[in-house]
């Protein structure tokens, strides 16, 4: 259970820098396959964490309405 809760956190942390690519970022550096990544991803979209916008390999992901904003990063 400890995984899990390191991957949603690192794509909390991370969505703002990789917005088209965050999948493929989870699989790398979690030593996963990309559909596994994706899974994590499309979970935090219908949690609210995340906003997808776009469709197929054109999507992005923003943060959404349920992001605790003590982890995403300010941009000045």
């Amino acid at each position: 259970m400890e995984k899990r809760t390191d991957i949603k956190e690192f794509i909390i942390r991370e969505i703002k820098a990789h917005p088209s690519n965050i999948a493929q970022l989870v699989a790398q550096t979690f030593h996963i396959s990309r559909q596994r990544a994706y899974f994590y991803v499309k979970r935090e979209v219908k949690n609210g964490t995340l906003i997808k916008v776009g469709r197929t390999s054109s999507s992005k992901y923003f943060p959404g309405i349920r992001t605790p904003l003590s982890n995403v990063p300010v941009v000045e």
